[in-house]
């Protein structure tokens, strides 16, 4: 690695004019930067040690990293030669510094500057290529960066929208399994419930056939008493009748047990009034087939 020794002479012509300003603007004595700054030309009337260093800088700026191929128009090189001599002028307005500007002017750049001048200007004109493309790939990485962030925004907000639909599913299909459940024990006990009606009715009605039969036998007993003898009329019929009280009180009994149930069976009220018809009915053939056979 190599390090400049104590003894080497750096001087401004050593120097790019790029670094040159940057010292003067932050090496005191400070140099005053003209209203403009130090990026644009300023205009024609400032004539200022800081307007002229900003002209030299925006030129030199203008020649490296805007021409394409280092030329210019006549007329655009003599205004601008115009602008750069008394920009030097105005810093230093020696004889030998007008001698210079002079013999500037008119020399003619051997190969080694052409050769080295077209370099620099295909090197800048690189530069400012790769910094076009830097700078339109920055753009699309911002924009890909963006595009990321919305698509990060849109996927939380579906998976947020489908665990909130999830949650929903679930707590739906465990409401639905429980109105079943509920619905299969309703079922279920109002099936028992059928049963245990459909046979306490069959019993009720099997006991109601048995009092029609006896009923029946009654009276078929009757009709024969009192044919074979009236004598006998009275008391048998009073025995018959009691046997008659007794089973209506029996039946009166399997009345009040279903009275109890009444309300697991629907049609209980229309059998008990038909028994109770039924009854009355009976009663009432006994005393017309009393009168029939002479016992009034």
């Amino acid at each position: 690695m190599h390090f400049f020794t104590g003894s080497t002479t750096v001087t401004s012509a050593d120097l790019d004019l790029t670094l040159i300003i940057c010292l003067l603007r932050n090496i005191p004595p400070l140099l005053t930067e003209p209203p403009t700054g130090f990026d644009y030309l300023p205009p024609c009337y400032d004539t200022s040690d800081g307007a002229n260093i900003g002209r030299l800088k925006y030129y030199k700026n203008f020649f490296v990293s805007h021409s394409n191929d280092g030329k210019l128009p006549d007329a655009v090189f003599v205004r601008i030669w115009n602008d750069l001599e008394q920009a030097i002028k105005g810093l230093d307005n020696s004889h030998a510094t007008a001698a210079r500007l002079k013999d500037a002017e008119i020399k003619m750049l051997d190969d080694s500057m052409v050769q080295l001048l077209s370099t620099t200007v295909q090197l800048d004109t690189k530069v400012s290529n790769f910094e076009k493309e830097l700078k339109h790939i920055s753009i699309h990485i911002d924009k890909n960066a963006q595009e990321m962030k919305q698509l990060k925004q849109i996927t939380e907000t579906l998976v947020e929208r489908m665990k909130i639909k999830e949650d929903s599913f679930k707590s739906e299909n465990k409401e639905c399994k429980e109105n079943e459940d509920n619905s299969f024990e309703r079922l279920k006990t109002s099936e028992e419930q059928t049963n245990e009606r459909v046979k306490m009715t069959l019993e009720y009605l099997g006991e109601l056939y048995k009092f029609q039969r006896c009923l029946d036998s009654l009276f078929t007993q009757i009709e024969t008493i009192v044919v074979a003898s009236k004598n006998e009329t009275k008391d048998v019929v009073a025995s018959l009748c009691s046997k008659i009280q007794v089973y209506i009180n029996k039946l009166k009994k399997h009345e009040e047990r279903m009275a109890a149930i009444e309300i697991k069976c629907e049609n209980l009220p229309e059998l008990q009034r038909d028994v109770e018809s039924f009854i009355m009915k009976s009663v009432y053939e006994l005393n017309v087939t009393l009168c029939i056979k002479g016992d009034p």
